[in-house]
């Protein structure tokens, strides 16, 4: 196994095709370097839901409930199958990959006079608790077990 990356669009679409293909999930691991779980967990993340199937049918399609949780190879899939229909498509993957990671990397979007605001209401606090350390006996650990409010306020980078 190599070192844990990101899937890429040329894998996404290996993983499409060996679906398509009924492949088995070590399979897929094998030819892609990359553990089985990581496979299960991108198609399962990433399918997406073609039809919805029958209102009146309460049970789940045994192929969408475990490995290879999609339709794609399902000889049903154009027919009349009852249960909900998933697939997965690579390109619509490596979108969501990609808007996933561009997200998490955004910092907050505040104006300059906003962040001036936050910065010196966040001082306040800390200036404020630090004089209550030093002032009382009580442990700095202890301290932030109570201090939920400050768990709230949004990293800014």
């Amino acid at each position: 196994m190599k070192a844990w990356k990101h899937l890429n669009l040329e894998q996404r679409k290996l993983i499409a095709r060996l679906l398509s293909r009924e492949s088995k999930l070590c399979e897929i691991a094998d030819l892609l370097n990359v553990d089985a779980t990581s496979i299960s967990k991108e198609i399962k993340r990433n399918r997406i839901i073609t039809r919805n199937g029958y209102k009146q049918v309460t049970k789940m399609c045994k192929y969408t409930t475990r490995y290879p949780y999609v339709c794609n190879f399902c000889q049903k899939k154009y027919s009349l199958c009852p249960f909900k229909q998933f697939r997965y498509d690579a390109n619509k993957a490596q979108e969501k990959a990609y808007f996933l990671l561009k997200k998490s990397r955004l910092g907050v979007n505040l104006t300059p006079e906003q962040f001036m605001k936050l910065d010196t209401l966040v001082n306040k606090v800390l200036i404020t608790m630090n004089r209550f350390i030093t002032s009382s006996k009580i442990k700095r650990t202890s301290l932030f077990r109570f201090l939920p409010c400050i768990a709230i306020l949004p990293t800014v980078y």
